[in-house]
């Protein structure tokens, strides 16, 4: 049992490993709406993180703090067990949301400011060049 165990975290493990690697993006090769698109998808990303970060340790800390003013000011076993679970189903469900909401925060993040270095890479132009394009001339 615990061989068949192994084998199937060892096959889950390369799959996702191969799955990781797959959506990977080679930026330099995209073009600027490419560009523009994956920055917009990228702060997309960041701003679902933080927003799942900050409601789920907002929450945490309410939750903890309800669960505090209970835990001090009941004497009673019955009620005090009645009023702390909503904290703890609380709890339960938001660490997981906080959990998650920090590496998407941090890859959005991340995604961006490679979005932004690539854009200034695509829009360089050399402090004294005078050539804004390709000139043509034609003289008769």
């Amino acid at each position: 049992m615990a061989s068949l165990m192994k084998k199937v975290l060892v096959a889950i493990t390369v799959i996702l490993i191969s799955m990781e690697s797959i959506a990977q993006k080679r930026i330099d090769t995209l073009n600027i709406d490419q560009l523009n698109k994956y920055k917009h998808n990228a702060v997309k990303l960041r701003n679902a993180g933080r927003a799942a970060t900050l409601f789920g340790l907002g929450a945490l800390a309410i939750g903890g703090t309800y669960a505090l003013a209970v835990t001090l000011g009941t004497r009673d076993r019955q009620t005090y067990g009645m009023q702390v679970v909503p904290a703890i189903v609380g709890a339960g469900i938001l660490a997981p949301c906080a959990a998650v909401g920090v590496p998407l925060w941090i890859t959005g993040a991340n995604r961006k400011k490679r979005a932004d270095i690539q854009i200034q890479k695509l829009s360089y132009t050399p402090a004294n060049s005078k050539s804004f394009g390709l000139r043509l001339t034609v003289r008769f």
